[in-house]
């Protein structure tokens, strides 16, 4: 698998090389994949619901825990 990941705006982030050790379990075992995400945001005191198809975020193959970074968080924050 590659360091390099196209984000929701088209750029390419490069970030340490994978795979990484999962804070988790401490497998070296963590690599970026594309999976269906949803999480709550507060906004101006509303919880807001936000829905994202496919978010690439970097994922434990040994125990699914999930592990974000900035490329992450941007499209999160994007589709916010």
């Amino acid at each position: 698998m590659s360091d390099e990941t196209n984000t929701s705006d088209g750029l390419i982030a490069r970030d340490r090389p994978f795979p990484w050790r999962c804070p988790r379990c401490r497998k070296e075992s963590v690599w970026r994949v594309r999976i269906p995400y949803q999480c709550r945001r507060q906004h101006r005191g509303e919880s807001l619901n936000v829905e994202i198809p496919a978010l690439a975020v970097p994922q434990c193959a040994a125990c699914s825990e999930l592990v974000f970074d900035y490329v992450a968080e941007s499209q999160i924050n994007d589709a916010f």
